[in-house]
């Protein structure tokens, strides 16, 4: 079985992802976003779909990251994951939770979003701290016409160099990510 799993390719593995440039909060997210009794149904709609499910939850937080857990903050993430696991009630209290801070930005709420977040293993400073980033500081032009090489590359079947290329502009701080045979899309790490 082992076998024919590893000849169709039909698998991915974390490392994998990781390669391609996903962050492990994402997978993380996707991963745990699924009950566990339901069949997990991997897909570039569903990776971009955590992704933003975690932006939207970061941006709640407005860059606020220094918050002290108190009694109870933890309580209704405790009471859903009690009953089964019930991962979906817990991530619809993040959105709730999130939603309500946009509409009147609490301080309590962004802390107990926060402690949701780092317990269950979502929040990552590293992931969504650039996103305010200056456009100025980022040479697209640059960016692009190496994705485009780097794609020449691939298309010549020469692996190395456009493995070269992602390498570089990763050393550069951008992140590239295959979302299909011809087309890359990028971000500032």
């Amino acid at each position: 079985m082992d076998f024919l799993r590893l000849s169709l390719k039909n698998f991915f593995t974390v490392n994998d992802l990781l390669s391609q440039g996903i962050s492990g909060v994402v997978i993380r997210y996707f991963l745990l976003s699924t009950h566990y009794r339901k069949p997990l149904d991997f897909n570039q709609k569903a990776i971009e779909d955590a992704k933003k499910t975690l932006e939207k939850f970061h941006q709640a937080l407005d860059g606020k990251k220094d918050f002290e857990y108190q009694e109870g903050d933890l309580k209704p993430i405790l009471e859903e994951l009690s009953q089964d696991l019930n991962i979906s009630k817990t991530i619809a209290y993040l959105h709730e939770l999130s939603k309500e801070i946009k509409s009147n930005k609490d301080e309590n709420l962004q802390r107990k979003l926060f402690c949701a977040l780092e317990f269950l293993g979502f929040f990552d400073e590293k992931l969504f701290s650039n996103q305010e980033k200056n456009n100025s500081e980022i040479d697209e032009k640059y960016i692009n016409s190496q994705i485009e090489l780097r794609l020449k590359f691939k298309q010549e079947k020469n692996f190395q160099e456009a493995d070269r290329v992602r390498k570089e502009l990763l050393e550069k701080g951008i992140i590239l990510e295959d979302v299909s045979k011809d087309k890359t899309l990028w971000k500032v790490v």
